[in-house]
């Protein structure tokens, strides 16, 4: 059975973190990267007018004029774009519980290798948030 494909956006303004990103995501057949926003700000002008809405989005929670942590409580106040699952990709954890809080539905630490992001990718990519809730939740766990 084909997968259904998922558009995703992608927050982070680290140019090798973006290329590391879009390496991992290009082995992921079902993933389409739909956009790169570098902070929190270009990501909300971004979310009010793409079309379609990315399916994810992957969020660095550090960023310059607006951090994720800004940037998701923004998210959640709007609701056409409310439900779209955030996923924090960080390689801090400091501030995971708050963004956990706020609703971000995943992480993914993107310290490691190539093949480690991939496949945490894929896996998130391919979860379907209302019925995996609880896998969803235990990716926080792993931060910890």
């Amino acid at each position: 059975m084909m997968k259904r494909r998922k558009n995703i956006l992608l927050v982070d303004n680290d140019k090798d973190d973006q290329l590391f990103f879009m390496e991992a995501l290009a082995e992921i057949p079902n993933a389409i990267l739909m956009g790169i926003a570098h902070d929190g700000a270009e990501a909300i002008e971004k979310l009010e007018n793409l079309n379609p809405l990315p399916d994810i989005i992957f969020m660095e929670i550090y960023l310059p004029k607006m951090n994720g942590i800004e940037c998701l409580e923004k998210i959640v106040e709007k609701p056409l774009i409310k439900e779209i699952p955030v996923v924090i990709i960080s390689a801090e954890t400091e501030k995971l519980q708050l963004a956990r809080k706020l609703g971000a539905r995943a992480f993914v630490n993107k310290r490691g290798s190539i093949n480690l992001l991939q496949t945490k990718l894929e896996e998130i990519i391919n979860l379907d948030f209302i019925v995996d809730r609880a896998r969803a939740n235990r990716t926080f766990q792993a931060a910890f």
